[in-house]
């Protein structure tokens, strides 16, 4: 879980919020919400690096490691959402009343649950959409990869063996392996 930038980010989303119109309308609560506040953000790596990164040894459905990843990325961005929202609330309902608090509150909630759910687990989601819709669009590989190796298999081109698949014939690995890849405009 990349720790630093989501500390940083919390931080400097906290700062921007606290001065927007603390220090004017309220310099003797000022210092205090920034003393409730800071903990509470600065307990986020500890959340954070709390939860267990797994690995996926042996798969049983295609795409079973991006779908962990979304689900790794929903959990990290609610869980940090949850806390910074805390503190948020906490410090606007110090400095100014409970409806600015909840505006702002449920603002840095989406804010947060976005960016800390990118960082943890919809990157390397997007990265692999991205990727098979660019190989698609190419006409270098079939959109729906899982049929495609599904329909190797029942050839006896390939063999599946839990979510991964494997050549049958160690011969037909080589033969692949020594084509040379086709070049345009030759």
């Amino acid at each position: 879980v990349p720790v630093i930038p989501v500390v940083f980010a919390a931080f400097i989303l906290t700062f921007v919020i606290l001065n927007s119109q603390a220090p004017y309308q309220h310099p003797d609560r000022f210092l205090l919400a920034y003393v409730i506040t800071l903990p509470i953000i600065f307990s986020l790596p500890a959340i954070l690096t709390g939860l267990e990164s797994v690995t996926v040894d042996d798969s049983s459905h295609p795409n079973q490691g991006i779908f962990s990843s979304i689900e790794n990325g929903v959990l990290a961005g609610a869980i940090s959402a949850v806390v910074y929202f805390l503190a948020v609330f906490i410090s606007q309902v110090i400095l100014n009343d409970i409806s600015r608090a909840l505006v702002w509150g449920l603002f840095s909630l989406i804010w947060y649950f976005l960016w800390v759910g990118f960082l943890v687990g919809f990157a390397p989601a997007l990265q692999h959409f991205v990727l098979r819709w660019m190989l698609h669009r190419d006409a270098d590989t079939p959109l729906n990869y899982a049929a495609f190796l599904d329909h190797a298999s029942r050839l006896i081109l390939l063999r599946r063996v839990g979510g991964s698949y494997t050549f049958i014939h160690r011969s037909l690995l080589e033969y692949f392996a020594a084509l040379e890849p086709e070049t345009d405009g030759s």
